[in-house]
């Protein structure tokens, strides 16, 4: 259901842009590696708006956190994408140093001209004093506190951060999240500490689409 409504919201957005001539489809390997910017098609200036995707699916949390669909809902959307025309970036399973990797890469392809930057994530999410975290594969490892969301996350401000640098023309941020903590980190929040759900952003850049799997404050059930 969401993923429809988040392809609905695309057209919307985009119908007033006109295709590229060719589609093309990137996709790095679930290792976190991204492919080289020279394999990325260059568009004259006179081309229409590039559409660029960053797709993330984390399923393999460790033990009671395994998620069974992100990866299955992230490979959907990658190859639903390119019938809009966009270059997507398929990743899988990332670690945190792998996750900061690639969204610095999509960064990079995006502010070599602006356009649509997509980026999407499915895997656990949690909010902590307003603020939303991305929860990265390996983190029950490190995740021993709330003081160590900071450094052992991905801040969804740092995803809206380098999304604003490029300035690009549209904007969509999809957190298609399971916000009901995870069972590690259940093992040592206080109930009353990390409420269920997503914060809504205090701010984003320029046009922007942001979806979550449910409403603000609310969890998403996998």
């Amino acid at each position: 259901m969401l993923l429809k409504k988040i392809l609905i919201s695309a057209v919307i957005l985009l119908t007033a842009c006109n295709p590229p001539e060719e589609e093309s489809v990137i996709k790095g390997p679930s290792t976190g590696t991204l492919p080289s910017p020279a394999v990325v098609p260059e568009f004259s200036s006179s081309s229409p708006l590039r559409r660029l995707a960053l797709v993330i699916g984390n399923s393999a949390y460790a033990g009671d956190s395994f998620l069974t669909n992100p990866v299955n809902d992230a490979k959907a959307l990658a190859e639903v994408l390119p019938k809009l025309n966009f270059e997507v970036i398929y990743k899988t399973n990332l670690n945190r140093k792998q996750m900061k990797a690639a969204i610095h890469e999509f960064s990079q392809l995006l502010s070599k001209k602006q356009g649509v930057g997509l980026f999407y994530f499915s895997g656990h999410g949690l909010q902590y004093q307003g603020i939303n975290y991305l929860i990265p594969i390996g983190a029950q490892e490190t995740l021993k506190a709330v003081y160590d969301l900071p450094d052992e996350t991905v801040k969804m401000d740092y995803v809206l951060s380098a999304m604003k640098t490029v300035e690009n023309k549209v904007n969509i941020l999809i957190l298609d999240a399971c916000r009901n903590p995870p069972r590690f980190v259940k093992s040592w929040y206080k109930g009353d500490m990390i409420p269920p759900g997503l914060a809504l952003p205090q701010r984003t850049p320029g046009a922007s689409l942001i979806a979550y799997a449910a409403a603000s404050g609310q969890p998403a059930y996998r």
